[in-house]
């Protein structure tokens, strides 16, 4: 049998989601977890899988539990016991050094004033898996103020850590550029973690600092918020701080919707371990009652995460049923009224492939209920294209009647940092004003010919990259799925210019292909005017390149505006009209695009 089968994985699932965990399953639950086990075709598959999926020590709690109820004979027969037993000891083992260390760092840092965060898997282990040494963690995240980060370096430099890289070949640590590194400690943004030897041959301690701007689970937007809210954590005897409960919540939340959408393989929809899931149910599993949890949402909102905690939410209700309050599994602010009846569905039309993990989250495609929601405008925005007469040379572009279009504006003033269904800010900061960085677009049809006008305001234009790396750049974006809910996308760069092109150019990228190079599609016309204060560009596509046909009425759409900040750094604001994170793979949440007569 396979690795990774439909039999082991709905077996892994079962007896991960039948399982306590903390408290020895009781004879009923026992029974059902030994004949789940018997039907695996193969142990070392399901063993395997757990590992996968971060799950060995909780797997292994059940399972030593089960032993102690005198099934080991039937057991032994579907699993290696000893390799189980084995690698929740080493893991176990493994936990401990890494709290004796952080109680060394927890007390160098309180001498010099500082007092950590611990984030994730540390505080979690003890507080809601009552510290039985079956929630493993790689790393320590501590989250430390903005003005504390150099002197927290210093700390870590002192105990024997370095902000290095590590080599597997040769088993040694390569230093990094300590000036680079120190400034960006000191102006709190993320930098290098540090690393430092342990006493297990081949492990590495490694900490990661995190300031109230430099979280990648957050994307920049201001925690500082989460120490006020810290309370007491005693490590080893050592004292330390931790996130409120409500916070711990939003964190894992924002961790699990981060991975879910940034850290996705092209041409897969990935998910997040069931070990964070299990970590969402052991907050509720501990802290049930429904007071502890007042005001999550509106925390959440704060914190710019209300649709990851809505999500992540609705996603462990899934794999636990009755886990999650009743009264948490309503809408944010951002998602109220009729949207919260069609997420289910959204959710549903986004998972598409055969793997584990989507069977995992009950993936069952309805595209005929999602066009509907998209027709009622429940989801996605709407922008019509209007047509402007067929005719065998169309006018310049800069000529076409741009007036009588459905213009759709783009202010990062009045966009969420983050909302689905909408104009957003997708990735970086907000624009101070609409000078700073603002952008606009409208779509015509000439016969044959799809017509796309974008007008961009940005005060810091930069062109300086190269094939490969437009999107680096300032740039406009074009996605469009045709027809809707098909999940074919087709991806249109728009270059005014670039360090190797002096002219504007259309790079087209299709589902399941590479990035053509900087000539158009036969048939494509770009042009461009770039000023002090930003630009104008203009395409006229054939819509056969897009996949368009003659009796097409409505297309799948998105529309997004890049800034680049400064030279060779990555985006620094994204406008988004109507999309989600991973747009380029996953065209859930695109609007619609009516497409009128020739």
């Amino acid at each position: 049998m396979r690795w990774g089968s439909e039999r082991v994985d709905e077996t892994i699932k079962r007896v991960l989601l039948d399982s306590s965990w903390v408290d020895p399953p009781d004879a009923v639950r026992g029974e059902r977890l030994l004949g789940n086990i018997a039907a695996a075709a193969d142990g070392t598959d399901l063993v395997d899988r757990v590992r996968e999926q971060g799950t060995m020590c909780l797997f292994g709690r059940t399972i030593a539990g089960l032993v102690a109820d005198g099934h080991g004979e039937v057991l032994g027969e579907r699993l290696p016991l000893d390799l189980v037993a084995e690698e929740c000891a080493r893991t176990a083992s493994w936990i401990d050094l890494y709290y004796a260390e952080l109680a060394a760092i927890l007390n160098a840092a309180k001498s010099r004033g500082i007092r950590p965060v611990v984030l994730k898997g540390p505080a979690w282990q003890i507080e809601f898996y009552a510290n039985t040494r079956t929630r493993p963690f790689k790393d320590l995240d501590l989250y430390v103020d903005t003005d504390e980060m150099a002197p927290f370096g210093e700390v870590l430099e002192e105990l024997g850590y370095r902000q290095a890289t590590y080599d597997a070949a040769t088993r040694l640590l390569v230093p990094v550029a300590e000036e680079r590194n120190r400034a960006a400690l000191a102006s709190g943004r993320h930098a290098t973690p540090h690393l430092k030897e342990s006493s297990v041959p081949g492990q590495l301690f490694r900490v990661e600092a995190h300031g109230p701007r430099n979280d990648h689970n957050f994307h920049r937007i201001d925690t500082s918020s989460f120490y006020a809210n810290s309370r007491p954590l005693t490590i080893d005897g050592a004292e330390g701080r931790q996130l409120s409960v409500v916070d711990s919540l939003v964190y894992a939340c924002a961790h699990i919707h981060k991975n879910l959408y940034v850290h996705t393989p092209v041409g897969q929809v990935a998910m997040p371990k069931l070990r964070w899931f299990c970590d969402v149910r052991q907050m509720f599993r501990v802290l049930p009652g429904t007071d502890v949890w007042r005001g999550l949402h509106d925390r959440a909102a704060g914190l710019g995460q209300a649709d990851a905690v809505f999500q992540v939410l609705e996603y462990t209700e899934r794999l636990f049923p009755g886990v999650v309050p009743a009264t948490l599994r309503v809408p944010p602010a951002a998602l109220s009224g009729t949207v919260a009846d069609v997420v289910d569905d959204v959710w549903r039309y986004r998972a598409g492939s055969s793997s584990f993990e989507q069977r995992l989250f009950e993936p069952h495609l309805d595209e005929t209920r999602y066009l509907r929601l998209r027709e009622r405008g429940i989801v996605g925005g709407r922008v019509t294209v209007p047509g402007i007469g067929a005719r065998d040379e169309p006018p310049a572009l800069r000529d076409w009647p741009w007036e009588t279009a459905d213009v759709q504006r783009l202010s990062g003033l009045t966009a969420p940092d983050w909302q689905y269904f909408g104009t957003h800010v997708s990735v970086g900061v907000r624009p101070k004003s609409d000078e700073e960085f603002s952008a606009s677009f409208a779509l015509l049809r000439a016969g044959s010919v799809l017509g796309v006008r974008a007008e961009i305001r940005d005060e810091r234009l930069w062109f300086g990259q190269r094939s490969g790396y437009y999107h680096a750049q300032d740039c406009v974006q074009l996605l469009f799925e045709v027809p809707p809910a098909s999940r074919r996308v087709c991806n249109v760069l728009l270059v005014p210019k670039a360090a190797d092109l002096d002219h504007p150019a259309a790079l087209f990228h299709y589902s399941g292909s590479e990035l053509a190079g900087t000539e158009p599609v036969p048939g494509t016309h770009v042009e461009a005017a770039v000023s002090g204060h930003g630009y104008v560009i203009l395409a006229g596509i054939p819509l056969a390149a897009l996949g368009i046909t003659e009796d097409t009425n409505e297309i799948g759409f998105d529309f997004c505006a890049y800034e680049s900040g400064e030279p060779g750094q990555e985006r620094r604001i994204v406008l988004q009209w109507s999309g989600g994170r991973n747009n380029v793979r996953n065209p859930s949440y695109y609007g619609i695009a009516t497409i009128g007569d020739a």
